[in-house]
């Protein structure tokens, strides 16, 4: 079992059942073994991507439910490396997040 499995069994007791699999896909499609806040985002990012390609399905609520789980997680991890990992993360995400984004111009 990878470091990454093993960090998402601890928390799938309180993960929504609809979200496991969006969030356990997401995070074996970054292709990373450990967690941290980088892997973490790149696995949120994946869900945003896929919420906005259902566009106003229902579906797209538990991929954008899971990117938003993913996100806080990535952020939780960066904390406990200090507050320029942290920084590093916000400026990487807000890119990534305007990127994305409709009609953000990025």
């Amino acid at each position: 079992m990878s470091d990454a499995n093993a960090w998402l069994d601890r928390r799938e007791p309180d993960v929504p059942v609809p979200m496991r699999a969006p969030i356990r896909s997401a995070v074996s499609t970054t292709g990373c073994n450990g967690i941290s806040g980088e892997s973490l985002l790149d696995a949120s990012l994946i869900c945003l991507r896929d919420a906005l390609e259902r566009g106003e399905d229902r579906s797209a609520a538990v991929h954008l439910l899971a990117a938003d789980a993913l996100l806080t997680w990535a952020f939780g991890a960066a904390v406990t490396e200090g507050p320029m990992v942290v920084h590093s993360l916000a400026d990487r995400a807000a890119a990534a997040l305007a990127a994305l984004l409709p009609g953000s111009g990025a």
